[in-house]
C-alpha cells in the first residue's frame, strides 16, 4: 500500500519495514596519500571497497564484535551507489 502526504505529497510504501543499512569496507594502503585526495572540487578514495546491505540482518546480544561476510563480488562502485540511492528514494534496499 501507498501513502501520501497531505503536505508535501512524498509517497511512501507503508509496509516498508524500516531504514536500510549498508556496511562498506574500504581497504587502504597504510600511507593515506596513496589511496585519499582532496579538494574543494572533489574527494577521490582509491583503491577497493565492498558493501553488505545490513537490513536483514539477523538481531544480537553481542556488543562487542559480529562477524560479517561481506561479499567480494560486492564491490562499491559509482555504479553500486547510485543504485543504493536510488533504491533508497524508493523506500527499498538492494
Amino acid at each position: 500500500m501507498t501513502a501520501i502526504c497531505a503536505t508535501t505529497g512524498l509517497r511512501w510504501k507503508r509496509n516498508f519495514a524500516g531504514p536500510t543499512r549498508y556496511l562498506a569496507i574500504l581497504i587502504v594502503p597504510k600511507k593515506v596519500k596513496e589511496w585519499i585526495r582532496h579538494d574543494d572540487a572533489e574527494m577521490a578514495l582509491r583503491h577497493r571497497a565492498f558493501w553488505v546491505s545490513l537490513r536483514d540482518a539477523p538481531a544480537t546480544a553481542n556488543a562487542t564484535s559480529v562477524s560479517i561476510k561481506v561479499p567480494y563480488a560486492q564491490r562499491l562502485t559509482t555504479a553500486a551507489l547510485r543504485k543504493m540511492v536510488d533504491a533508497a528514494s524508493r523506500l527499498e534496499s538492494l
